[in-house]
């Protein structure tokens, strides 16, 4: 376009001729450019016309030096990426919707993993209190055998027999529980 400076003051006195005109020119590369980030050409022609309403709101804010092209470019970016976040969100909220609505309706099932789990704490419930401890010492806290013997004031041979019998008394439990 020739004498931008000339069209922007036109724009910003509301001119409807030189907006047809601008609007004519740019149309087309506005659509190829957002088609280039939605890939959908229905979006994409939404978008640019979306930005061309923006450009006429926003007319009167027009520098006398703004080029067009930047600009509505700049605006369909924005309006894309405003477009894209709410798309997301409202697939978030679907997926979220659609896993709320299955939870009411499919009945809770026993899961095998938690049998295990409550299976395992009654076991280890159950274990002597000594036993007990250095085996939560050394799986919950993740203290090592010779950091347990250390701080039980025992020895390392201790904490390994102790060890072995908590996972002896273990698996005897699950074994048990199988039959």
């Amino acid at each position: 376009m020739n004498n931008e400076t000339g069209i922007v003051d036109k724009l910003r006195k509301g001119d409807h001729a030189i907006f047809k005109i601008v609007f004519e020119e740019f149309y087309p590369s506005v659509v190829a450019y957002v088609l280039t980030l939605t890939a959908d050409d229905a979006k994409a022609k939404d978008i640019a016309q979306s930005s061309f309403i923006s450009l006429w709101e926003k007319r009167k804010k027009l520098r006398e030096k703004s080029s067009l092209r930047p600009y509505l470019f700049k605006i369909a970016y924005h309006l894309y990426i405003n477009q894209y976040h709410k798309e997301k969100f409202r697939k978030k909220v679907l997926e979220e919707f659609k896993y709320d609505a299955l939870q009411k309706i499919i009945p809770k099932e026993e899961d095998p993993d938690d049998d295990r789990q409550k299976r395992l704490g009654e076991i280890i419930d159950a274990l002597p209190v000594k036993c007990r401890e250095i085996l939560m010492l050394h799986k919950k806290e993740g203290k090592k055998y010779k950091d347990i013997a250390a701080l039980l004031n025992i020895s390392v041979k201790t904490v390994e027999s102790q060890m072995r019998i908590a996972y002896i008394k273990i698996r005897e439990g699950f074994e048990a529980g199988k039959k």
